[in-house]
């Protein structure tokens, strides 16, 4: 039996985050939207949860809520490679990363969070039927280009202040939300580091997340 109205209209209001967010790359076309909302799926993480791999493998995921660090294990240590917070799309174009015998990343939710995942299978479908679909692939991957360019950039400044001074003029946001280990990980320095640096950084009137 074909989905009626009313059934076709939950869906839609159910992921409009994500179909939001794809409306601000192109414009949608109404049926698109609804294929799409019936095939996404919704999954929420506690806090501390890992996303399984076959997931990152098998779907584009968006995290409509919460917060997501990417980490890898270097022996026994733990080093967090990306933050990411609600309205962004999590991963890599390469999937690879995930599966990788040395090294591979693993996503973990810092908070409580709810993930949309539309499977890679549709995207062919939606190729074929939607020139909208090229313009999204092309946005994208034009997003993952800036986030990797300002990780790389962010790993070179060449001392700790710089790093965080950095950070806290692009993702300000992370000093509220993020924990102090994960964060100081990510700007590559202890976390005795971070911690002295925003000590100083308080004592001088600075804020740091934007009003």
């Amino acid at each position: 039996m074909p989905p009626t109205h009313q059934s076709i209209s939950h869906n839609l209001n159910k992921v409009e985050p994500f179909l939001r967010f794809l409306s601000a790359l192109v414009a949608l076309p109404e049926q698109m939207k609804r294929d799409i909302a019936a095939k996404v799926l919704i999954t929420t993480l506690t806090k501390g949860q890992l996303i399984k791999t076959d997931d990152m493998r098998n779907h584009m995921v968006f995290l409509a809520k919460g917060a997501i660090r990417g980490f890898i294990m270097v022996g026994r240590q733990d080093v967090t490679l990306s933050i990411s917070l609600e309205n962004n799309v999590l991963g890599s174009p390469n999937a690879e990363i995930f599966t990788r015998n040395e090294y591979p990343l693993t996503l973990q939710a810092v908070e409580e969070c709810q993930l949309m995942m539309m499977p890679y299978s549709l995207i062919p479908y939606l190729q074929e039927k939607y020139p909208s679909m090229a313009v999204i692939g092309e946005r994208l991957t034009g997003l993952y280009y800036y986030v990797a360019t300002e990780r790389s950039l962010l790993s070179r400044l060449p001392s700790a202040q710089l790093r965080y001074f950095r950070l806290l003029k692009t993702n300000p946001e992370f000093f509220k939300r993020i924990p102090l280990k994960y964060l100081a990980s990510y700007l590559v320095m202890r976390n005795e580091t971070l911690s002295r640096l925003r000590t100083k950084n308080r004592s001088a009137g600075i804020a740091e997340h934007a009003d």
